[in-house]
């Protein structure tokens, strides 16, 4: 084959990846009419041409949260510290020469997690015994991951009231672990949506 067949080949391979990634770019970003209108008409053309990214790294689509409630016992006033925000917040700003706040983030967020993960299965578990055997105090006794991850975070929301010189006295205190749901890609544009917050684990209250 001649030398200006494969230049106009390689032209042609070009222009269909530029135009390829336009296209995508206008279905993916534009939230004009316009853009609507056609992925409505011509559906295939969105399926195609939208895109969440998903194809170049995990899509995370929910935040777990590690909240100490601090409530005096006379007034009922309660303080609430979201301590894995916090934290993440103190490893950014002192990143990346400060390793402290970014190993507390790993510790946490592990611990956070097989306290969570702990919590559905034994959840799945009662769900399933149809005798009424199982019963979550007596699950969560038997798993000693799940006690020291619960262990570990008690001392740490401790060890940030320390920290911070709190007045403890006359108080009480309870941890709770949540996950808020992010809003979806699709949802993007309403203004009225409102995250979904599943609660997965909370203690009672406790005295120092």
């Amino acid at each position: 084959m001649k030398p200006g067949f494969y230049k106009t080949l390689s032209s042609i391979v070009v222009i269909a990846f530029v135009l390829f990634w336009i296209a995508s770019a206008a279905f993916s970003i534009s939230t004009s009419t316009p853009n609507d209108t056609l992925a409505k008409h011509f559906p295939g053309l969105s399926r195609r041409f939208s895109h969440t990214w998903a194809l170049f790294y995990k899509n995370f689509d929910a935040n777990d949260e590690l909240t100490l409630l601090l409530r005096n016992k006379k007034t009922g006033l309660t303080d609430t510290m979201n301590l894995m925000s916090e934290n993440f917040s103190l490893k950014a700003k002192t990143a990346p020469f400060n390793q402290h706040y970014f190993i507390l983030d790993k510790l946490l967020t592990h611990y956070v997690t097989v306290a969570k993960v702990k919590g559905q299965s034994f959840q799945k578990l009662i769900n399933e015994d149809t005798l009424g055997k199982q019963s979550l105090p007596l699950l969560a006794q038997k798993d000693k991951a799940y006690q020291t991850a619960l262990k570990t975070l008690d001392n740490y929301c401790r060890y940030v009231l320390l920290q911070k010189k709190t007045d403890t006295a006359g108080k009480e205190y309870k941890i709770m672990i949540t996950t808020t749901y992010l809003k979806p890609f699709e949802e993007r544009n309403d203004l009225k949506y409102v995250p979904k917050t599943y609660t997965y684990y909370q203690s009672d209250y406790t005295s120092f």
